[in-house]
Order: C-alpha cells, then structure tokens, then sequence
C-alpha cells in the first residue's frame, strides 16, 4: 500500500539542478535509507517530504491525515526545560496541558492551596477533553525506554542524550512516517544499539538518511540512492545494494559508450564535403539534433575523491608502553583510567571503544605523552611525529577562505616532496575551484570534514590519532579513507562509533569495561562483540547449570500425581543444558569466528532461543515445586 507518491519532482539550487523530473514511490512498512554523495540532496528530499521546503514543481499524492515526524541532523537546541516537557511540546496542544499539568504538579506542596486545587481540577478538565491521558503514558513509556529521567534539565544533557531525547519527541506523535536525518550522529554505540532496536521495532514507514554503513545494513528493506537528480531503488540491505549499483553502473557506462560512438558518427556524416550533403537526409539530420540535445543533458557519473597522505620518516619501534597506568584529574575522586597496562607499536591500528564522556579523549592525550598519569609509568616512544585530526578543528579560522586554512595563503602546496596547486590539491577532496575560495562558513558538516582531512594529509606524520573522523563523511569519502588508512605505514590511533569503518581499519581495540577499566582485545569491532555475546552467554549457563542439582534433590518428594510430569520436564531440561553446552564449545573455537558473519549469526540467534526455552522450562519447574 503507497504511503507516498511522489512524481516530477524538480528542484533548481544555487542555479543547478538538484531534481529533475523525479519520482518514487513509498510503500507502508518500509525502512527506506536514502544513501549518496553529500550535496545530492538527501536531507533538501526529506524537508520536502516535511513541508518544510517547496520544490519548483512536484505532484505528490497522500493522504491528507498522515502524519509525518521527523528527526533533525542538528541538535536541538539548549533550552532550560525537564525532558518531560521537551518531549510533550511535540504533542502541540495537547502537550502544551501535559506540561502545564506535570509543572503544576510538581509545585512544593505548600503551596497546594483551594487556587492550586482549582488549577488542577481544571488540568484534569482539559487533558479529558483533548484525550491526552494516553498521551502521557506514552510520553512517560518512550522516555523510559530510551533511558531518559523525565526530569533531567535538557541543557544539562550531553550531544549524545540530546539526540536520544530528539528521538522521543519525533517518536511522542506516533507517526505514520519517521524521516530520520543522520540519526547517529552523537550518539554512542550503545545508543545506536538502541537506535536500532526502537526503528526496527517501529510499525510505521522510516525513511533514514544515514552515512552509518552498519546501521544501514541492519536496518534497510530498500535502498534508494539519490544521484545526478534521480532516485533509484534497490531492493534489500546495504551489502546487496553495492552488487545492485555496481552493476548499474557499468550497464550505464555500456550505454553511453554506444551512444557516444554513434554521435561521433553522425557528426563526421554532418561534416562531410559536398557530395554528402547533396545526399543529406533531413530525417538523419534531424535525428542528429535529437542526439546532440540528449547530450547536452546528460550528466555524466561525477569524479571520486582521491586522498594522498603526506608521509614521514619511520617512529621508533616503540610509540608507546603503559605499566599500571592510573589517570584522575586534580580534585576529582572519580578514576578515569585504572591499572591499564599496554604496549603500542609501530604500524598498530588501535580502535577506543566506550561510551560518550568515558575518557576516551583523555587516553589518547596520555598515550601521546600530553598528560602524565597520577601513578604508574608510562613510555613514550622516539621520533614521533603526530598528526591529530580533532586538534585541527581549532585551528580552522571560520573568517578563511577552504584553499588559505589548507596552504597558509600560498598558492602551492608540498606533499611528499612535490610541489602542487592548492587548487589542483583540494580538487581531490571534492572542492571545485569556486568552492575552494568559499569561506568556511558556508560549508556543510561533510566539506568541513573534508577540509579537514586535505588538512590532516598535508602535514608529514607517522601517527594519525583520528577523534571521529568520519562524521558527516559520503559513503565513498569513507571507503577511500578505509584504504589509505589501511596501507599507512604508521600508527593509527582512532576512536570512532562507527562500526563498519572500526571493522575495516583496526587490528585490536582498547575497550571501556567501565570504572576506568581498559580491556585490551585482539581483532575487530565485530570480534569484540562476538567475544562479549559468548561470554555473555556462558555467563548465564552457568549461571542455570546450578539450578537443576537443586531441584533433582526435591524430585523424590513429590506426589506421585506430579512425578511423571517432573520427570519429563528434567528430561526437557537436561536436553536443553547440553544443547547449550554443545553451542558454547563450538562459539569457544577459532574456527567458529573465521565463518561468514550470517552462519555465526544464526548460532548466536540459536544459543538464545535455547536459553528462552530453558527459561520457560525452569518457570515451570517452579510452579510444580510450589
């Protein structure tokens, strides 16, 4: 069933076409991501679907009542209201009288005199006959499930629990439709987990503009790709949507080819001497015209990014080595760091895990040697020559143009010992030549991090400490940062929440357990998680293992009417138990993490259907004892 028709869609921005002529269909139910490079028009589509922006022409067709809710890129901004009231205001004017209810409630009792009383009274009034009663449940129920104190003060929120709380408020109006902007940027990986779970639990139509390629993944029934002006669809997830467009590419490269050759025919035919044009065919010249005016329209497949890093001489072997390092700051008990002890060498690619306001910025400051810890030792290695990504966003003068943050005001730029324009440089970042005399005020969050990558490559270095490179970052910038980062031949330190990029960068992680505790892992993102999913696991087995020994000594006392059942449901159990044991071996093997991700899924998926129905088995277990 359409949800949303959209036909002839056309949209002129900054005199160049965004949209032309375009059209999609969306279908009720759909976890739609809108994927592309930045500058496509992925967010401009989405306003448009909110009626927040007017497109030159379209014919759209919906129904009338849908109601559609949508999650900004931006952070909301900084009010001094409790998240209760944050999220009610989404509710207009039914949560204009939760608000007013839930402060006057919260009035200090002494003053709850017959004019409190009155007000109250008349609260209740109101919220009867707007029928927001329900609505109040499920204010307190979506804050409750996103991990929000009602009565948290917003500006007291970091980025990260103001985006949460930004979800609940477009979450609050039950929508048919959720357009959900960049929606992880902020956020942590155990926010995104929940992130997750909230969109794939969620009954209506999602349509989700996202960079996050694992999100993507997990979350998409179709991908529709936003490029030169037109949308189109691929069926399925992110890993068969790059079969899907590859193919079509190349299929379109065929095409063009062939039409090229044969208006290269026609033109040499148009230009021939006098005897051609005595035989001239007005039809052929006419179809020629058609031809030269396809041409003229045609917007052929735009260039790549193509990054270069500048390189340096080799660092010492060592970079860096901590023995029962401890790290708190003057004046606070609390222990950031606690009896972390590692060794970093040359050529480690070392992925932080955590989450937000862990410390993972201030590890990266000790292991550079810019803090000293407050007990323990810690070594740093020799001839060190650091580039740090999130150190260069303060030196990026607002008031400057892209090329003069980048060369100083030169007109040339060295990089590994060859002298290049700065204009030439930043064409490989994506910067046409207008763009790069363009302040740095009016660039979007995915140039200034390219800014600030052209900046980052140009400085000679042997560690790369990357804080969040890849936010606001197109799918394609990603990838070729994927690869030059994977044939670096220094260090890379990276901290970052996005989990398919830590998948292809890093060879061992450094991961917050909590209480300042710093676990070191050998592997990926995706290692650490089955790692923690099996122990997990085992946990919990052994944690049931216990519980039959005890009931086995009761099963003598009782009645007769109860033993066949008690002894079929041990049977049932005892079943269960190995099963979980057999799962648990084969989890506890290396062969096992060398499978393709969807076999080791469908174990892990497996391993937790037993334990429900072990669950099951001891409730009932219990039951018969009673």
């Amino acid at each position: 069933m359409q949800v949303i028709r959209i036909e002839k869609l056309n949209l002129d921005f900054h005199n160049a076409p965004l949209f032309k002529n375009s059209s999609i269909i969306i279908n009720k139910g759909e976890r739609i991501c809108l994927v592309g490079r930045n500058g496509t028009g992925k967010s401009t589509f989405l306003k448009i679907l909110n009626n927040e922006i007017s497109p030159d022409s379209v014919d759209r067709f919906n129904e009338d009542s849908i109601i559609i809710s949508k999650l900004n890129q931006e952070l909301p901004v900084i009010k001094n209201e409790t998240a209760y009231n944050f999220v009610a205001r989404g509710l207009k004017k039914s949560g204009s009288v939760l608000v007013e209810y839930h402060d006057h409630l919260n009035v200090d009792p002494s003053g709850h005199n017959d004019t409190w009383m009155n007000k109250l009274d008349w609260l209740q009034k109101e919220i009867d006959t707007n029928n927001a009663w329900d609505l109040e449940t499920r204010i307190q129920t979506i804050l409750t499930t996103l991990k929000i104190d009602q009565d948290v003060i917003v500006k007291d929120l970091s980025g990260g629990w103001r985006r949460r709380l930004e979800l609940a408020q477009a979450l609050v109006t039950n929508p048919d439709v959720l357009l959900l902007d960049e929606p992880t940027n902020h956020l942590d990986l155990d926010a995104i987990s929940d992130l997750e779970k909230l969109i794939l639990d969620f009954n209506g139509t999602i349509i989700c503009v996202s960079h996050d390629r694992a999100l993507v993944n997990n979350i998409a029934t179709r991908i529709v790709e936003l490029d030169r002006g037109g949308f189109y669809s691929y069926p399925g997830n992110f890993s068969a949507y790059l079969e899907l467009k590859e193919k079509r590419l190349s299929d379109e490269a065929k095409t063009n080819s062939e039409f090229d050759k044969k208006l290269a025919r026609e033109e040499i035919w148009i230009r021939q001497g006098i005897k051609a044009r005595r035989t001239r065919n007005e039809g052929r010249v006419r179809d020629l015209v058609k031809l030269r005016d396809e041409r003229s329209v045609r917007r052929d497949q735009i260039s790549k990014p193509s990054f270069d890093i500048a390189k340096s001489e080799l660092s010492g072997k060592l970079v860096a080595k901590a023995k029962n390092v401890s790290f708190q700051y003057p004046n606070s008990e609390r222990e950031i760091i606690k009896d972390l002890s590692l060794t970093i060498m040359r050529g480690d690619r070392i992925g932080i895990l955590g989450p937000n306001g862990c410390g993972k910025s201030t590890l990266l400051q000790l292991i550079l040697g810019k803090l000293l810890p407050s007990s323990g030792t810690l070594k740093v290695g020799t001839n060190l020559q650091v580039a740090y990504f999130d150190q260069l966003r303060d030196q990026i003068d607002p008031n400057l143009t892209v090329a003069d943050n980048v060369a100083g005001g030169r007109t040339q730029i060295v990089v590994n010992g060859k002298a290049k324009h700065i204009i030439s440089y930043l064409s490989d970042f994506l910067f046409t030549p207008e763009r790069t005399r363009s302040s740095v005020t009016k660039l979007s969050g995915g140039e200034c991090n390219r800014l600030l990558l052209a900046k980052l490559f140009s400085l000679e270095s042997n560690i790369l400490v990357l804080d969040e490179p890849t936010n606001d970052l197109d799918i394609e910038s990603l990838e070729l940062l994927e690869d030059i980062l994977q044939n670096y031949q220094g260090t890379v330190i990276l901290v970052s929440h996005d989990r398919f990029f830590m998948d292809n960068v890093v060879t061992q992680l450094l991961a917050y357990e909590g209480h300042g505790v710093i676990t070191e892992y050998v592997g990926s993102y995706t290692d650490w998680v089955n790692f923690k999913d099996k122990e997990a696991l085992q946990i919990k087995s052994s944690v049931k293992q216990n519980k039959p020994k005890q009931k086995l000594e009761r099963t003598q006392k009782k009645s007769s009417k109860n033993q066949k059942q008690a002894e079929h449901l041990l049977k049932n159990i005892d079943i269960a138990e190995k099963e979980i044991t057999a799962l648990n071996k084969m989890m506890a093997t290396d062969d096992f993490h060398n499978k393709p991700k969807d076999e080791t899924k469908k174990v892990y998926d497996k391993a937790r259907e037993v334990e429900l129905d072990l669950e099951s088995l001891y409730s009932e277990w219990e039951n018969l004892d009673n």
